[in-house]
């Protein structure tokens, strides 16, 4: 959604990857550990990711960011409500 910003200063990394989606709310747009080849990286295998969750452990990877989170083929990130922020 437009004008929405975190509530607090993001790493330099973080903050460019930001977004906030209304059914996932504040949000960074990450690389799923495991999920993906290093080297053939795709803009198409973002997914949107909780702040909380994405801040506990992730790295740069090229361009974009990866983070250690549980991803599930048929119902995708699974993550855990209390790192949701609407």
């Amino acid at each position: 959604m437009r004008g929405k910003k975190y509530p607090a200063p993001l790493p330099a990394g973080l903050a460019d990857w930001y977004c906030y989606t209304s059914d996932g709310g504040h949000s960074i747009l990450v690389l799923i550990e495991d999920k993906f080849d290093e080297n053939d990286l795709d803009w198409k295998e973002l997914c949107p990711a909780p702040v909380k969750a994405v801040l506990r452990d992730y790295r740069a990877v090229g361009e974009f960011i990866a983070a250690k989170l549980k991803y599930d083929s048929e119902i995708g990130l699974i993550s855990d409500l209390q790192d949701e922020e609407f």
